[in-house]
């Protein structure tokens, strides 16, 4: 578990990411209660290329706080806009995220600061508070959705998180600034949770309020679509993070099916002295091969991702 040194928590300096996309309706009330919360040193607003008014609702709050700073992303993607956002942070202690949906409560940013005495990362945990599930009371979808996911995570990476796909989060500035994303769009958050496991930097999970959205506010989370893509996300960042624990898995599955296969022509040829299932034998041997070629491969490519990575520190 990796510790940080905590200053006195009235001289730490906090800087905020918002990402935005399409939150005209519900983007000035978060920013009113981040107004009226005076802690940030710098209030950093994502535009990620909304299609409504969001830009200039925002741009309003900007000419009224001198440390509130508004950005465009034309790229689209929620990972673009917070790389983008990392990239234009001023220098400070801590760095904390939260969607610009305001379904989270900007209070609970104080809660979640407690805890930076003993952790470069906390996250804010929706799922263990049961107003999460009583907000979505019209799409239980999305919250059954959340939870599979979050298993098949936990499985693929050994790990024990709740909520990976909270959108309230404190992380250490000095860490953040070495965050390096191979995707975009919704899967932010899982390759996070990917780069904190690989890095061996342990998570504290703090219960936080969750509400329903407001007025216009709508998810752009297709449940389906989105949740296919996520696990495939999961799956391709548990290969480029661990490729000898993926190729090794597979090289064990084709290794065992070869030797299923070279079963019945070995008890051919100890019974008859002559092999009849020439077919399984050569599906034996190819399987066998291929089963080499993913352990080397395995071991090839976890060489160059600590190569790759080793370059990314630096």
């Amino acid at each position: 578990m990796k510790k940080n040194k905590f200053k006195n928590r009235n001289k730490i300096s906090i800087s905020l990411l918002i990402p935005i996309y399409n939150e005209a309706d519900a983007v000035p009330k978060l920013l009113k209660k981040v107004e009226n919360n005076n802690i940030y040193k710098e209030v950093l607003i994502i535009d990620n290329n909304s299609s409504d008014n969001s830009f200039n609702k925002v741009y309003e709050y900007v000419k009224k706080n001198k440390n509130f700073r508004l950005i465009s992303q034309k790229i689209k993607g929620k990972t673009n806009a917070i790389l983008k956002g990392i990239k234009n942070l001023n220098k400070c202690d801590y760095v904390a995220m939260i969607d610009g949906d305001n379904t989270y409560d900007v209070d609970e940013i104080s809660k979640l600061m407690t805890y930076l005495k003993d952790y470069d990362v906390v996250n804010g945990d929706r799922i263990s508070n049961l107003n999460y599930l009583k907000s979505l009371s019209n799409n239980y979808f999305h919250y059954y959705g959340n939870s599979f996911i979050t298993k098949f995570y936990n499985l693929m990476f050994s790990d024990n998180l709740k909520d990976i796909f909270t959108g309230l989060r404190i992380f250490k500035y000095d860490l953040i600034k070495k965050f390096f994303f191979f995707r975009s769009g919704f899967s932010l958050e899982t390759e996070i949770n990917c780069i904190l496991k690989l890095n061996r930097i342990y998570v504290k999970e703090v219960p936080i309020n969750f509400k329903e959205r407001s007025g216009k506010s709508k998810s752009k989370l297709n449940p389906i679509k989105d949740g296919l893509l996520i696990m495939f996300c999961i799956l391709t960042n548990f290969i480029s993070y661990f490729p000898f624990k993926f190729f090794s898995i597979l090289g064990a599955i084709f290794f065992a099916t070869s030797i299923y296969f070279f079963y019945f022509p070995f008890k051919e040829y100890l019974m008859f002295n002559y092999v009849y299932k020439i077919p399984s034998l050569i599906v034996s041997v190819s399987l066998f091969v291929i089963s080499l070629l993913a352990f080397f491969s395995g071991i090839i490519l976890e060489n160059i991702k600590k190569i790759h990575f080793s370059i990314i520190r630096l």
